[in-house]
């Protein structure tokens, strides 16, 4: 899959001489425009490719190997949505379009799919939860066992009535 470490997101954007951070963009925002950004270039260097540009492929390549990004499960060719976008591409070449004007008129951007990611959190965070963990598991065991007696002591008609 695509980094969820910021950290990582940013050095992958840096690989691929794009921005590591646009105006007003958060974490969530950077990985989506990675993905976009990957997905592109997988397409256009790796699908789509007549020969042309092997440093770029080759150098592409070893950016996905680096940080173990695989297209293997998120890109299939055989789907519905590719074919789509293929037929959009095509159809936009034929009219002399640009694909950055296209995506932001036609409302491609609307279906994609947000997804959550989850970052490291710092020490002090991990420490809070562990402290609070340690403090109420115990009275959880207390009341489940408080619990389990009443149940056992008393049957369901005799607290019923």
């Amino acid at each position: 899959g695509i980094p969820t470490k910021d950290l990582e997101v940013k050095n992958v954007l840096r690989l691929l001489k794009e921005p590591i951070c646009l105006f007003g963009e958060d974490q969530y925002d950077k990985r989506n425009r990675l993905k976009r950004i990957l997905v592109t270039r997988y397409d256009k260097l790796i699908i789509k490719n007549k020969g042309e540009n092997i440093e770029e492929v080759e150098e592409f390549k070893n950016i996905l190997k680096k940080y173990y990004i695989d297209f293997s499960k998120i890109y299939d060719t055989t789907s519905p949505e590719y074919q789509k976008v293929n037929e959009l591409e095509d159809e936009l070449r034929n009219k002399g379009i640009k694909k950055d004007d296209a995506t932001t008129k036609s409302g491609i951007s609307d279906h994609i799919l947000k997804e959550k990611f989850y970052t490291e959190s710092t020490e002090e965070l991990k420490l809070s939860r562990i402290d609070i963990t340690l403090k109420t598991l115990p009275r959880i065991y207390l009341y489940k066992e408080m619990i389990n007696n009443f149940q056992n002591k008393y049957s369901r008609e005799q607290y019923e009535n």
